[in-house]
Order: C-alpha cells, then sequence, then structure tokens
C-alpha cells in the first residue's frame, strides 16, 4: 500500500458510532493511566516529588497512552475501507510502524521507553564528551 493509498483511507467515512465509543475508551484509560502511573509501575511516592514533576508524570503518562490510542485509530479507520478477505494483503509497513507504538502506548510502556531512549542517548554522549 503506497503511502497516498494509505491516507486515502483515513477520509471520508464519517463518524459512526463505533468511533465514538472508541474515542471515550481511548480517553478513559488515558487518564487511568496518566493519573494511577505510580500504582501501575510500582513507584512509591517519593519525598522529593514536588507538585510540577507529579503533573508532568501524569500528563507524560496520558499523553503516552493517548498517542497509542491514536495509532490504533488510524489502523482501523485505513484498514476498515477493506473487506475482511483482503485487509491482510493491504497491511503495509506503516500499520506495523503504528501498531508497535499503539501497542506500547496502550499498554503504558511508550513513556518508559521515550525514557529510556533518551537516557541511553545521554550516556552516550556523556561516554563521547569525556574521551
Amino acid at each position: 500500500m503506497t503511502p497516498k493509498k494509505f491516507s486515502k483511507n483515513l477520509t471520508g467515512q464519517g463518524i459512526k458510532m463505533i468511533d465514538i465509543i472508541f474515542l471515550i475508551l481511548a480517553i478513559l484509560f488515558s487518564v487511568f493511566y496518566g493519573v494511577f502511573w505510580k500504582q501501575i509501575w510500582v513507584m512509591p511516592l517519593s519525598p522529593g516529588l514536588t507538585k510540577s514533576r507529579l503533573l508532568h508524570e501524569v500528563w507524560f503518562n496520558f499523553i503516552g497512552s493517548l498517542t497509542g490510542w491514536i495509532c490504533l485509530y488510524i489502523i482501523y479507520k485505513s484498514l476498515s475501507a477493506f473487506t475482511w478477505q483482503t485487509v491482510v494483503i493491504n497491511i503495509s509497513w506503516q500499520h506495523i510502524f503504528l501498531f508497535i507504538i499503539a501497542l506500547t502506548g496502550i499498554t503504558g510502556l511508550l513513556p518508559y521507553i521515550l525514557w529510556s531512549i533518551s537516557r541511553v542517548v545521554d550516556q552516550i554522549i556523556g561516554k563521547i564528551l569525556k574521551k
């Protein structure tokens, strides 16, 4: 599937009841991951956690989850134009990439993965600058 065909399937389908249900689920679960991130990741509340840091963590986890839901929605909309018999043939590398982001976002792992990548980059830059 070419990028032009991929984006064409995202437009012109209108809003259906399934879209509204999907939106409600996405917001509810994103709020859940945003608010309960400490309990989900078993992180005790440290005394040094400021209100701004707490707000940042809530926002970071909320956006991570919402990003996953948005990616899943894009996959759904782009493939819903096809019949069930032709969906498999029309799956592209873009769908696979979006699915990986969707899976990590919906399960709450996307913020952790992004944080881990930034830490690795910091360590690499630190080692390069020490030489």
